[in-house]
């Protein structure tokens, strides 16, 4: 459905960049994209002042701003996210509880 539109993408270096034209590849679009942005905000900016329409991560940004968000069911998409901590330093309480939290809960 998106295909006709021109797109307002991320960063082609960028990992979202990368994995968004993988999502494409998959979907057998060839995107018309006009402009990148680094983030979500500024894509979203962009969007609003009518450059195209864009495919972004799920933001609380997308709940503050006069758009519709259109959920995206196919193709289906995962992405790992991961934490990284440096080993053998003192971290704040904290910061091990968050730690533990996502060890967890994940």
């Amino acid at each position: 459905d998106i295909a006709p539109y021109p797109i307002v993408a991320y960063d082609k270096h960028s990992g979202l960049g990368k994995a968004l034209a993988k999502l494409f590849r998959a979907a057998q679009i060839t995107p018309q994209v006009v402009c990148e942005g680094e983030d979500e905000n500024a894509i979203l900016g962009l969007v609003l002042q009518h450059f195209g329409i864009a495919v972004v991560a799920k933001t609380e940004a997308l709940d503050h701003l006069p758009l519709k968000a259109i959920h995206i069911t196919s193709p289906q998409y995962h992405r790992q996210i991961f934490m990284a901590h440096m080993k053998n330093t003192q971290l704040a309480p904290v910061v091990q509880n968050f730690i533990a939290y996502i060890k967890n809960n994940s």
